[in-house]
């Protein structure tokens, strides 16, 4: 997990990926949802950078996997896994489809939470990986700027 780390950190979210993708029949070990959230973020911060230095990669050879496909292929592999994505973990999903501006994926993940409210209070000192934990508010700012950036200002009122 350190590993995974440290190349999100180094701006090698695809070396982050890689060693995920490799840890259990290279190394021997499981991943848990510490490993497959600190991923999710590398892709986040990733698809951010490429944002807003508006690199965005064009390749010949068909379609090119982005950032925040890839941190939704994670969040999907932890539910087939039967590994609970934790709020940071679906917040960075979020945040990763707001700098591409999918709304309608970042909706998506929002719906997979079972609840948006209440937004404050004591239920957020809840357990990280707890199921009915709700919606923070940096998910839900997230997906209401996707919705802004994609024109749906209607459904960002939703």
């Amino acid at each position: 997990n350190s590993l995974i780390r440290a190349c999100g950190r180094s701006c090698r979210p695809d070396i982050a990926v890689q060693l995920l993708n490799d840890m259990s029949l290279r190394y021997g070990v499981e991943p848990d949802e510490v490993s497959y959230r600190i991923a999710i973020i590398a892709c986040n911060q990733a698809e951010h950078r490429e944002h807003k230095e508006l690199q965005c990669e064009i390749s010949d050879n068909g379609p090119v996997l982005t950032w925040w496909e890839c941190a939704l292929s994670l969040l999907r592999r932890m539910r087939e896994d039967d590994i609970s994505p934790s709020l940071q973990s679906i917040s960075s999903a979020v945040s990763a489809c707001e700098a591409a501006g999918q709304w309608q994926r970042a909706i998506g993940v929002l719906e997979l939470m079972p609840s948006f409210s209440p937004l404050l209070g004591d239920d957020q000192m809840k357990e990280m990986n707890d199921p009915d934990e709700p919606a923070n508010l940096y998910c839900l700012n997230a997906a209401i700027s996707a919705c802004e950036k994609g024109g749906a200002w209607v459904e960002a009122l939703q």
